[in-house]
């Protein structure tokens, strides 16, 4: 079964990037991604959409997603990012979608400042990439083929404030 949702998810390491070739598999360093914990907000025209991280050990980061317009909550999802031997996977839960069920993105590449996640057989998205190009900056990119024709969304965030782990 696939599962379908609207994903906004802000996240990456692309200054220092942990990676290193092993029996040609890229093995990601979990603990290059420390910079992300905090809140990251971006305006749109539809409300504000934040994003808060945390780091929970060395193979955890847990997040949560949501965009509030009025004080209304209009979309969540709770994210982890699990390193469980040498794959890295970014794995949404998007509230009121895929009867709360995950959806499993697996990190394929880290290539000019830039984290690659990947599902293939996902309707929308099929890839996530994620930059950290300034200090208090972070873009993702969610992209693929929707209903047979290629859609590409990017959203920018700045770092807000820590969140205390």
């Amino acid at each position: 079964m696939r599962y379908y949702f609207k994903l906004f998810v802000f996240l990456g390491c692309f200054a220092c990037i942990g990676v290193k070739e092993n029996k040609q598999e890229q093995v990601v360093q979990l603990d290059t991604l420390q910079w992300m914990t905090g809140r990251w907000e971006m305006q749109t025209d539809g409300g504000i959409l934040s994003e808060e991280w945390r780091k929970i050990n060395d193979s955890v980061y847990s997040g949560t997603s949501f965009m509030i317009s009025g004080g209304d909550t209009l979309f969540s999802e709770k994210i982890s990012l699990t390193r469980a031997g040498n794959e890295l996977h970014y794995i949404p839960v998007v509230s009121g979608q895929n009867d709360g069920k995950p959806v499993i993105f697996r990190f394929t590449s880290a290539q000019g400042g830039q984290w690659v996640f990947e599902n293939p057989a996902h309707d929308f998205p099929q890839q996530i990439i994620y930059a950290h190009p300034h200090p208090d900056s972070l873009v993702a990119v969610i992209m693929g083929n929707d209903k047979g024709k290629m859609r590409r969304e990017e959203f920018r965030m700045k770092h807000k404030e820590e969140i205390n782990h």
